[in-house]
């Protein structure tokens, strides 16, 4: 999933929970990909046409790099837990904007 070793994930991480915005800028970026993949799996077929996983994935970065101070984890499995309780969100509130239709 992310390009560099668990050492550097580690100090990004340890640099993002400091205010570094450049580290977790970097971090929200290794996994744009996933996100990406995540949101396209969650979007009903029937959305598909109105809703874009990128999108999405844009917003849920945003949130993430708005609120991260209010994030409280520090390995990368509670980073990515948090980031995709983000997403489903953005989704949910997606289907509150947007019902399906049966």
């Amino acid at each position: 999933m992310s390009s560099v070793g668990p050492a550097d994930l580690d100090g990004l991480l340890r640099l993002a929970r400091n205010g570094d915005a450049r580290a977790l800028g970097r971090l929200l970026e290794m996994y744009r990909g996933y996100l990406k993949l995540l949101a396209r799996l969650q979007i009903d077929r029937r959305l598909r046409g109105k809703a874009d996983a990128s999108d999405l994935v844009q917003e849920t970065c945003l949130r993430a790099h708005h609120g991260f101070r209010e994030f409280r984890g520090t390995t990368e499995p509670e980073l990515l837990a948090w980031l995709r309780q983000i997403l489903a969100s953005r989704v949910l509130d997606l289907l509150r904007r947007r019902p399906v239709k049966p």
